[in-house]
């Protein structure tokens, strides 16, 4: 008599993985983790930059819209240092005055009043390297920009002035710099 043999398929009556397979599974997801870890890490860190980028871009902006509409109504153009009147963050440690601007009074546009513009290297952290505004009614200088590693404001042509400014600040130990630049008309004497 003969007894029959059932034949299987391949993977049948096997019941669960082995040890090594599993291990092998196992280590296959901790490297997709560690990946996915690195990725999303690179991201915010990227991200933050990119925030730290965009506040000192609209520092600058906010800085040159002062600058602009100062010098833009401006009847008169006296430079305290130059021209051009040049900063560089790391060549100078006092306060240097730059520019002094005669400007017509808001409240009586027939009388003027001269403002000042001035960079500074004192403070600590966001408080380093301010641009500061002085106008004749005010207490004291009040600051237009901090971070400033480099200003810049040259005449391009008799009524044509140019304003470049550089910020730096720190992201995780690394520099994150942005400039700004811009030309405008002074307005002819009255």
């Amino acid at each position: 008599m003969r007894v029959a043999r059932r034949v299987l398929p391949p993977g049948h009556g096997q019941r669960g993985v082995t040890f090594v397979e599993a291990l092998i599974a196992a280590l296959l997801l901790v490297t997709v983790l560690f990946a996915a870890l690195g990725l999303y890490e690179r991201g915010v860190f990227t991200w933050s930059r990119g925030e730290k980028a965009m506040d000192l871009q609209d520092q600058l902006r906010l800085a040159l819209d002062r600058l602009s509409g100062d010098i833009r109504n401006a009847r008169e153009l006296i430079y305290l240092t130059g021209p051009p009147a040049e900063i560089s963050a790391g060549e100078t440690v006092e306060t240097t005055d730059l520019i002094e601007l005669v400007l017509p009074k808001r409240n009586a546009p027939t009388e003027v009043e001269t403002v000042h513009y001035s960079w500074a290297p004192a403070g600590v952290g966001d408080t380093r390297h301010v641009l500061r505004r002085q106008d004749e009614g005010s207490g004291g200088p009040q600051p237009v920009a901090h971070r400033l590693t480099y200003v810049c404001i040259s005449a391009k042509g008799p009524q044509l002035v140019e304003v470049k400014l550089r910020a730096t600040a720190e992201h995780r130990g690394r520099p994150v710099e942005t400039e700004a630049e811009g030309v405008y008309y002074i307005r002819a004497p009255r």
